[in-house]
């Protein structure tokens, strides 16, 4: 339940010291993006993700903070 939460908060961080070029945060974003719904504009988890590995960063419906989680994570480690 906390993989989006968890991803954008890294991203984040490493947003604020420069380090969003590397190859790690290029495969976070890719993550994101595809954990978002068919719109790409939202996002949900649902609490299987703690038992099954299948369902990370996806699943559940959508809410606003796992969107506003996810959103956060993508513009920090946007190409800019």
């Amino acid at each position: 339940m906390n993989y989006v939460y968890g991803t954008s908060g890294v991203l984040r961080a490493l947003e604020t010291v420069s380090l969003t070029a590397q190859d790690y945060c290029a495969r976070a974003v890719a993550w994101l993006r595809q954990g978002a719904e068919e719109s790409g504009r939202k996002f949900g988890e649902s609490l299987l993700s703690y038992e099954m590995e299948s369902t990370k960063g996806q699943g559940g419906n959508s809410t606003p903070s796992q969107t506003a989680w996810g959103l956060i994570g993508l513009l920090a480690g946007a190409d800019r």
